[in-house]
């Protein structure tokens, strides 16, 4: 009985590894799904922060682009 005790313990393991490891990628789910696609078209630029039209066009633009920064 003690031999069947670890050895389920390692089928655990490894099984629990085996499902863990797809979920733990580089995939960050905030960024733009073509982030570094050279064929899409350049964005809007941000503008300056002098008026309340320009501060509402870059809340816009960065929810659109899914940008936090």
């Amino acid at each position: 009985m003690e031999r069947v005790v670890p050895r389920r313990l390692a089928v655990v393991i490894v099984v629990a590894v085996a499902l863990i490891m797809p979920l733990s990628g580089c995939w960050n789910p905030f960024a733009p799904p073509n982030g570094d696609n050279p064929d899409v078209p350049d964005v809007e630029d941000y503008r300056e922060r002098t008026s309340p039209a320009n501060v509402l066009h870059n809340f816009i633009l960065a929810y659109e682009d899914m940008n936090a920064v």
